[in-house]
């Protein structure tokens, strides 16, 4: 569905005034994937090449949206907080046409954002309001004629760190891998918690990770032999680090249909058997960290946290329960 299906209840080839009237009617306000612009904005020639780019370039940067020019915030008298939408249109000379939006956005926009859609709807003589519709895009990140690079947070545009940009640039284009845990199988036996945890790494990208390792590192948690195939172990002053790789993980673009868990690919590593004496039990939590590293990609730091009650409880209702990382971060060269 498109964002003007979403916000105008009409196709984008079926677009009328009296769609956008009844929509502006409900007062709608500027979120992640809405902005309006007055019609004023083409007065000043020289800001409209930058406003165009910023906000079109911000939405395909973030999750796509429907940007509308034309639609002036009116302010009821006496009530600062209290406003309402208002058509004020766009001049319709040869200087503002749809064919004029798109050239500027085509040549001032790099790389070029496909799939744009622009509609321009008139509002009365003289005047129309162009909606422009503009998708997620996966060749992002995009950049604005400032040079600049932006993304949208809420209703606001922000410039994109350094670090936002090269995030952007391997979520999109390669491949996008994350750890997973299933723990099952506790029990209790002579004061020692013993469980089971099967790893699987899944990448949600387009592609295939190269030369991928995962390292691990326990603290309150011992692993009983033996260890699955492919694995390391080691000791440390910090507790046991086992390590696993490398492989060559496909990506979505490698399969004909999709996995049962959707658009993603989950490679089995193996199952670890581990175990948590009684010492530790007042412990409310145990610590696994762990780094994923692949050729294409920054280095991915994260930890997960083991739930000692909860391990008690699943030894009573034998559920597999599934584990997500409670924190997670990106490294990129010179870091970590």
């Amino acid at each position: 569905m498109t964002y003007i299906e979403d916000f105008l209840g009409t196709s984008p080839d079926k677009v009328t005034l009296e769609a956008l009237k009844n929509f502006l009617k409900s007062n709608p306000t500027e979120n992640l994937h809405l902005e309006f612009k007055s019609g004023k904005m083409f007065l000043n020639e020289e800001e409209v090449k930058l406003n165009l780019t910023k906000v079109v370039s911000s939405f395909a940067n973030s999750d796509g949206g429907l940007f509308i020019i034309g639609v002036n915030e009116k302010k009821a008298a006496g009530e600062a907080k209290s406003s309402s939408l208002e058509i004020d249109g766009v001049p319709s000379d040869n200087r503002h046409t749809k064919e004029t939006l798109e050239n500027i956005l085509i040549s001032e926009i790099s790389p070029k954002i496909d799939s744009l859609i622009i509609i321009p709807v008139a509002v009365e003589e003289g005047k129309k309001v162009f909606l422009i519709e503009v998708p997620k895009s996966e060749r992002a990140p995009h950049m604005a004629s400032d040079n600049k690079y932006y993304k949208r947070h809420n209703f606001q545009i922000l410039a994109m760190e350094d670090y936002e940009v090269r995030e952007v640039i391997c979520g999109r284009r390669g491949p996008r891998l994350k750890l997973e845990l299933e723990m099952s199988n506790a029990r209790s036996e002579n004061d020692v918690l013993r469980f089971s945890i099967e790893l699987f790494l899944i990448n949600i990208g387009k592609v295939a990770a190269r030369h991928t390792t995962l390292v691990l590192a326990l603290e309150h948690v011992r692993v009983e032999p033996p260890l699955p195939s492919g694995f390391s172990q080691r000791e440390t002053d910090g507790g046991t680090v086992l390590q696993v790789g490398p492989y060559l993980l496909q990506g979505i673009e490698q399969i004909v249909f999709p996995s049962p868990s959707g658009f993603e690919i989950r490679h089995a590593l193996g199952t670890l058997n581990l175990s948590i004496p009684s010492v530790y039990h007042p412990q409310p939590k145990g610590i696994m960290y762990y780094r994923i590293s692949s050729d294409q990609l920054p280095v991915t730091d994260g930890r997960f946290e083991i739930d000692f009650n909860q391990l008690l409880y699943n030894s009573k209702t034998q559920q597999k329960i599934r584990v997500e990382p409670v924190e997670e971060k990106i490294l990129y060269r010179g870091e970590g």
